[in-house]
């Protein structure tokens, strides 16, 4: 079904079955996904039905692009043409694992299975400022703090999962596959900033300052903030950060003070 049908539906207090929407990377060559900008993280697919996937951190982007526009709609004076609280909805329907408590992309086998792998995939729906819901927001940031988090900041993809996906026969080109990148720790900081602290109170304050602090550990040492960290050492491994990394990672460090 459509995105315009299930809007109708919703409009007119119709029962449907059908499933929400989905979305999935496309531009998949074999384990690379360039489309997503985490070119070799690890996705979960079956053979000849991974166009059945559907990833939640593409999930995250078009339900926040589409929230924008419901904003200007609103201010506007208009009616929203995809409600926002339609997106909070699907996103439960379609990407929250109840066995495991978190959200996670479909892997479109036919057993509708969900990816076992836990990494910045798993985080977006919270990074975005998508999840309103405080007893899964409090999920997330358990699971980045458990699973993530280690002294120079947030990586993106757990150790539990890399020596999975290696077991498991998934190539990669060892940049998503464990790295630090400061472009997601900066989403995760200023999501936790804007709107987590106020709506979770003591566990999103102490995730930001546990982030905050390990960034300027790791960032502060050198003239350069870099795009990628080594989560072992904590040693740079790539080019100089965009400026726009560096000027929101400034701002959040401004009003922290």
């Amino acid at each position: 079904m459509s995105l315009e049908a299930l809007v109708a539906a919703e409009a007119m207090k119709v029962s449907v079955n059908n499933t929400p929407p989905g979305y999935r990377w496309r531009s998949r060559d074999n384990y690379r996904i360039p489309s997503s900008g985490m070119p070799d993280y690890p996705r979960h697919a079956c053979p000849g039905q991974h166009g059945r996937g559907a990833h939640v951190d593409l999930f995250s982007w078009v339900a926040l692009l589409s929230s924008i526009i419901s904003d200007i709609e609103l201010y506007l004076g208009l009616p929203e043409t995809v409600p926002k609280r339609l997106w909070l909805g699907w996103l439960d329907a379609a990407h929250w694992d109840a066995r495991h408590q978190r959200y996670a992309d479909r892997a479109g086998c036919s057993a509708d299975s969900f990816s076992p792998y836990v990494g910045y995939a798993n985080l977006y729906p919270l990074l975005l400022g998508i999840v309103d819901n405080k007893e899964r927001a409090l999920k997330v940031i358990e699971l980045a703090k458990a699973e993530l988090m280690t002294q120079y900041g947030m990586m993106s993809v757990s150790y539990a999962s890399v020596r999975a996906a290696r077991h498991a026969g998934l190539r990669h080109d060892n940049r998503w596959m464990g790295h630090i990148w400061i472009s997601t720790n900066v989403l995760m900081a200023h999501a936790l900033r804007t709107k987590y602290v106020g709506l979770l109170g003591e566990p999103a304050t102490e995730l930001f300052n546990q982030l905050r602090s390990s960034m300027l550990k790791t960032s502060g040492e050198t003239p350069w903030v870099r795009e990628a960290y080594n989560p072992v050492e904590g040693s740079a491994e790539s080019t100089v950060s965009l400026m726009a990394d560096r000027a929101i990672w400034l701002g959040l460090l401004e009003r922290s003070r």
